[in-house]
């Protein structure tokens, strides 16, 4: 399966992904996270009807400290199928897991008064 990276959040610490490359070197080309902090998983993984990288990815978790965490998930997520979910709670089996599917979305409403401004500054310049 492919999939969009998954960003790991946890409440204190950096921000990871997991990246379906054996290279994590090809993502940081395009994506905001240290490299330190891209966990790749081996192409066998990808389109495969036995391997998940689903698996992977709850690993990672589990490295991170977060075997017990309440875990936000996007259930209504492109790239996020039912099989996907199934994966992750039986590799996570001490973990809840709750819909965050909008929150991204969500929090990006909510602008702060530099944000607003730039959006002005930006309007202004695009009606002369």
């Amino acid at each position: 399966m492919t999939l969009a990276p998954p960003t790991i959040r946890p409440l204190s610490g950096d921000v990871s992904t997991c990246h379906e490359t054996s290279n994590p070197d090809s993502a940081s080309g395009w994506l905001w996270i240290d490299t330190k902090n891209i966990h790749a998983y081996e192409d066998k993984y990808v389109h495969s009807a036995t391997l998940s990288a689903f698996d992977v990815i709850a690993q990672t978790i589990k490295d991170l400290g977060g075997e017990k965490a309440c875990i936000g998930v996007g259930l209504g997520g492109y790239y996020y199928s039912a099989k996907a979910h199934a994966d992750l709670i039986r590799a996570l089996p001490q973990a809840s897991f709750v819909d965050a599917d909008l929150l991204v979305n969500w929090i990006r409403i909510v602008k702060s008064p530099a944000e607003l401004a730039l959006m002005r500054q930006a309007g202004q310049l695009l009606m002369r």
